[in-house]
């Protein structure tokens, strides 16, 4: 821009010199003919008005008493201006806004005098404004994360006066142009999901700044290490143990590495290494550190105390876990643990490392299976003995028997759906209770007598007491406001059969204050209650309402309504449903929601009938084809468009936001 000021500068300076220099020889002297003078100068400009930091030309033309003009822009005037703190001039009449206000700009014409000899002198009005953003840049600490790992964007505005900030979450869009490698919320904090590229942008009042975001596959961040047999970290003289390793992601995933880590043992005298894939030997008693190395990282440390061997095993007996359990339901599986007893008094569970083969066996392989290592599953109803056979290295094999019971299947645990539940005003549930059996049938358990719903503590506010039941019974689930509440709630659903019960991961059902209905990507509110402008902290002052009459919508209800002003400032303050991005739906967004939602062919008042709304009054958007002075409404009642016959008539609000939020 600035480039051009001075090139128009240079060009009128020559054409100044061009025409004094013409005149010059058409006269015969250096000046224009005594009898012609200045009659007056103008000056012009093509904003009179702009921002903090802009600049702009100002140009001016003499006129003579001959009727000739003659340009008195850049030095062909002297420039002044009434206040520099305001706005400076320089000598070729570039003017550069310095703070807001208005000041005059003078321009003493100096080519020719005025009929008394005197110089004259143009004046012109300036106004700034505060500066303007003049472009947005986007920032982040770093643009290249493994995947799982998340970025935290800002967006700076640039004003025309160089200064800048940040610009705030709720007036700015974020998008990501692959939602596929990572996605970016309202705040500007991606969710990385695959390796990959995308491009992040920011979107503020037509200005827009991008920049690439790369997602590299999961790096390695932690590695674990755990013996094979849990909580055993001891080992005898001579005999082995085992450890497993588990390597953990950015991306939350975890990998068994036990035959890719190096393992490192602190002291190879007390307890060695025996193979790669994590088994260690005693050696002599004491105490020594396990631990291993993948790529960078080091696993914490497990110690493991190496003691005397023992004696001579005299007997063997079947144990399991929990202890002295023996019977089972159809589909549990269980391991069944072969226990030594030594001559020296101690005892322990034996593996092929002992040095002694085990052999498992039963008499009725139509009760259960019996693999062999010892694992029993319950296959049906019944009995049968279990043998186990430990037989040392040169000596005479031991035996122990066991009998075992079968029994029908149990209830193992219990699922409740839908897992998730969005309850609109006046709006009921059935929950259904699944269970799931020992043996991986499945019933519905809703007609259970000992079956028990109930909910969580309620929140707090008012009518909260009230605001949902559910049947204890049933499970029938019933949002009872209707509206008033200022964002959605949450509670959480239980269920009890007998002694189960779910314990963690409870299902929840949300309670909205409004219906929101979704179209084209976009989540549309309904009409608010005029007790909802109190709930929700709705800042209006018209105290306009519709009383509905049971026809388009709930009867002897009050919807407030709202000028244009009103319903553009209500949406652009509301909060609901944990969102602040809302604003006024175009003329088109509203009329495809209609389209959208409605029967083929429409029914009319269907959005009251089907969907919940209030349809009585005309619906406001933001469409305008006359710069504001009249606004397009929708008729949700009959899917109608047209145009309001003034800005200041009172009307129903629905706020839309952007992606849709269930």
């Amino acid at each position: 821009m600035f480039n051009s000021i001075h090139q128009l500068r240079g060009f009128l300076l020559i054409t100044l010199l061009c025409f004094i220099t013409a005149c010059g020889s058409g006269s015969g002297s250096g000046g224009p003919s005594v009898s012609v003078y200045v009659t007056g100068v103008e000056l012009n400009a093509v904003h009179t008005s702009f921002a903090k930091g802009v600049s702009q030309l100002i140009e001016g033309e003499a006129t003579f008493s001959d009727a000739e003009t003659r340009s008195a822009s850049s030095t062909s005037s002297t420039w002044s201006s009434d206040d520099e703190s305001i706005a400076t001039v320089d000598i070729f009449g570039v003017v550069t806004g310095m703070s807001e206000g208005i000041t005059t700009i003078n321009a003493v014409y100096n080519g020719a005098q005025n009929e008394e000899g005197e110089f004259v002198t143009a004046t012109i009005e300036i106004t700034i404004t505060a500066a303007e953003v003049r472009e947005i840049e986007i920032y982040s600490v770093e643009n290249t994360v493994p995947l799982g790992n998340n970025i935290q964007y800002q967006a700076f505005a640039i004003y025309t006066d160089e200064n800048y900030d940040e610009l705030d979450h709720s007036d700015i869009v974020w998008i990501s142009s692959d939602p596929t490698v990572a996605t970016i919320d309202g705040a500007g904090l991606t969710d990385t999901l695959t390796a990959g590229e995308t491009t992040i942008s920011v979107n503020y009042q037509g200005l827009q700044s991008s920049t690439l975001l790369t997602v590299t596959n999961a790096t390695l961040v932690s590695l674990t290490i755990s013996p094979v047999k849990a909580g055993v970290i001891t080992v005898a003289e001579g005999h082995s143990i085992s450890f497993t390793a588990e390597a953990a992601y950015t991306d939350d995933t975890t990998q068994t590495v036990t035959n890719q880590v190096t393992w490192v043992s602190s002291n190879d005298h007390i307890l060695s290494l025996s193979e790669t894939n994590g088994t260690f030997k005693g050696v002599a008693s004491g105490l020594a550190e396990v631990t291993a190395i993948f790529e960078t990282i080091t696993s914490t440390s497990i110690y493991v105390r190496v003691t005397e061997a023992p004696g001579i095993l005299l007997s063997v007996s079947i144990a399991t876990e929990p202890e002295s359990v023996y019977s089972y339901p159809i589909g549990v599986s269980t391991q069944l643990i072969a226990m030594g007893y030594f001559s020296n008094g101690s005892s322990k569970e034996l593996t092929s490392d002992d040095n002694v083969s085990i052999v498992w066996e039963n008499t009725a392989n139509d009760v259960i299976s019996l693999e062999a290592e010892g694992l029993l599953t319950a296959k049906n109803p019944g009995e049968t003995i279990v043998f186990l056979t430990v037989t040392p290295v040169e000596n005479e094999a031991l035996k122990a028997e066991q009998d075992i019971t079968i029994t029908e299947a149990v209830l193992k645990t219990i699922t409740i759906v839908p897992n998730h539940l969005y309850l609109v005003p006046g709006q009921s549930h059935q929950y259904i209770a699944m269970g799931e059996y020992t043996d991986e049938s499945k019933n519905v358990l809703n007609n259970q007598e000992d079956i028990v719903w109930s909910i969580s503590e309620m929140f707090e506010g008012s009518g909260a007491e009230s605001a949902v039941s559910i049947h204890p019974k049933t499970g029938l689930i019933r949002n009872h406001f209707y509206n008033g509440l200022t964002k959605t709630e949450q509670v959480s659903i239980h269920v009890s059969v007998g002694d189960h019960a779910i314990v963690d991961g409870r299902p929840f059902a949300n309670l909205g204050a409004v219906r929101v209905l979704s179209s084209d990507n976009l989540s549309f509110t309904g009409t608010f209650l005029a007790y909802d402008v109190m709930q929700l902290q709705l800042t209006i002052t018209s105290e306009e309402v519709n009383v509905e009459d049971g026809m388009s919508g709930p009867e002897n209800q009050s919807f407030i309504m709202l000028t244009y002003d009103e319903a553009e400032s209500v949406c652009q303050e509301l909060v609901y449903n944990k969102h602040t991005n809302y604003r006024l739906p175009t003329s088109t967004e509203l009329t495809k929601l209609w389209n959208d939602k409605t029967a083929d062919p429409a029914v009319d008042y269907e959005f009251y009938t089907k969907y919940n709304w209030s349809v009585g009054e005309n619906y406001w958007t933001s469409t305008t084809e006359d710069l504001g002075e009249t606004y397009k409404v929708i008729d949700l009642g009959k899917g109608e468009e047209q145009p309001s016959s003034i800005s200041t008539e009172f009307n129903y609000v629905s706020c839309v936001r952007s992606p849709v939020s269930l």
